[in-house]
């Protein structure tokens, strides 16, 4: 499962049922295949037994709907909202790529979180040596100076669109050209400044930082990401990954306890969109070992506050 837009198009892809069930009765449903959450399942995520685990049911539900008629798979190379942070099992996201090509099915890579440099290349997907046929991208593509998004596909697609009349619809701002002024500057900056590096480096010295953290908290049970994009999930009990009771609202209330401290973290349901708490920290990819470090203290006393006020 995972979050791909809001419009009915990218909802009927999405796997997270409160922001999808309320449109059900507009969309078409399209089917989907288990998050590779090897963490959750008592799976080895470096074995490559596991990946092939995880991507061999893509190719079951092909052969289940028929091959002839799946379009297209489509995948975050890093979890994002639904997720928080999922890191694909070793050799998964190879896996796919062969299996999409096996059956004639495109693959589109949803970048829009993980693009833009954080994990320490452009496309967070580089990191596996894969090439999707089509991959969206925004967010840190623009840094947040202009709305900016794109997406990018093969050259065989866009002729084989364009030969057959281009797009029914179009968008009144599609191409804007000081949005794409910006997303240019904002390309040259990251290459300029070698942020990519910095968020590699900087950014696996905060996932240490976190994973410290678990030796004082007992209620974190993984951390995971790559560069700056990490996050934690907190858990009832770490030896069965339970969640902690959904009542307590630890999603909502570890946020505030975050903020108060003048500390941003994006926080989700994790189970489904029901139930488990994950936190997505991912600062700036201009962030120093200084700066991780006001982080992790910030970070610390909201985690104590929470505790404290949830009576763990």
């Amino acid at each position: 499962p995972a979050y791909h837009g809001c419009t009915l198009g990218a909802l009927a892809l999405t796997g997270y049922a409160p922001m999808t069930a309320p449109f059900d009765p507009m969309m078409r449903q399209m089917p989907k295949i288990p998050a590779p959450r090897a963490y959750l399942d008592g799976l080895d995520p470096t074995d490559p037994d596991t990946g092939r685990h995880y991507a061999d049911m893509l190719e079951e539900r092909i052969l289940q709907e028929g091959p002839e008629t799946v379009l297209a798979f489509i995948v975050e190379p890093i979890g994002g909202a639904s997720t928080g942070c999922l890191m694909p099992p070793e050799g998964y996201m190879q896996r796919i790529r062969e299996i999409c090509d096996r059956y004639n099915v495109l693959l589109i890579h949803d970048e829009v979180i993980s693009g833009g440099g954080r994990t320490g290349t452009f496309f967070a997907a580089d990191n596996w040596g894969t090439v999707p046929d089509i991959a969206a991208l925004s967010k840190g593509f623009g840094a947040g100076y202009m709305p900016l998004g794109a997406v990018i596909a093969q050259e065989r697609i866009v002729e084989a669109v364009l030969g057959h009349g281009g797009f029914i619809h179009g968008f009144t701002y599609a191409g804007n050209p000081l949005a794409c002024a910006a997303g240019l500057a904002v390309i040259e900056e990251i290459e300029r400044q070698d942020m990519m590096a910095n968020a590699l480096d900087v950014g696996t010295q905060l996932g240490h930082r976190l994973r410290a953290l678990m030796n004082r908290y007992p209620i974190i049970g993984d951390v995971r990401g790559m560069g700056m994009l990490q996050a934690f999930e907190l858990v009832a009990d770490r030896s069965t990954m339970a969640p902690l009771p959904k009542d307590l609202n630890a999603h909502d209330r570890l946020v505030e306890a975050a903020y108060d401290e003048g500390l941003i973290i994006y926080s989700r349901r994790t189970r489904g969109g029901y139930s488990g708490d994950h936190f997505i920290v991912a600062p700036p990819m201009i962030t120093t070992t200084q700066q991780v470090e006001e982080i992790i203290e910030k970070l610390t006393r909201a985690l104590d506050r929470f505790c404290e006020d949830a009576g763990l």
